[in-house]
């Protein structure tokens, strides 16, 4: 996402990570990461391209937290299962799961 670099981003994300569809509206999903070993992983309830997703993040999540993150999927099909939220319109089958846990103390 090269949250900390606005002038980039875009090209960065098309031309070398090979971003699908970075205009279109789709639901889309980042994995957020930073000095303080957390991990975030967004998801977005509604469609909107990739700029507004990440203009989003650098609003609500980044501000002062120098997070940095990735974008994943974009064809418009993330989805979520956690205790405090769960995307419950995509029936598609997952090929690649991300599964973010916490089992050992770091």
């Amino acid at each position: 996402m090269n949250l900390q670099n606005d002038s980039t981003w875009l090209n960065q994300a098309v031309n070398v990570e090979k971003m699908y569809n970075p205009d279109g509206k789709v639901t889309r999903s980042g994995l957020l990461y930073g000095a303080s070993l957390n991990l975030y992983l967004i998801t977005t309830p509604t469609s909107c391209t990739s700029a507004a997703f990440r203009a989003a993040i650098k609003e609500k999540v980044e501000p002062s937290n120098k997070l940095e993150g990735i974008f994943l999927d974009g064809a418009g099909v993330p989805q979520m299962k956690c205790p405090e939220y769960r995307t419950t319109d995509q029936t598609r089958i997952m090929p690649t799961i991300l599964r973010v846990s916490h089992n050992v103390d770091l």
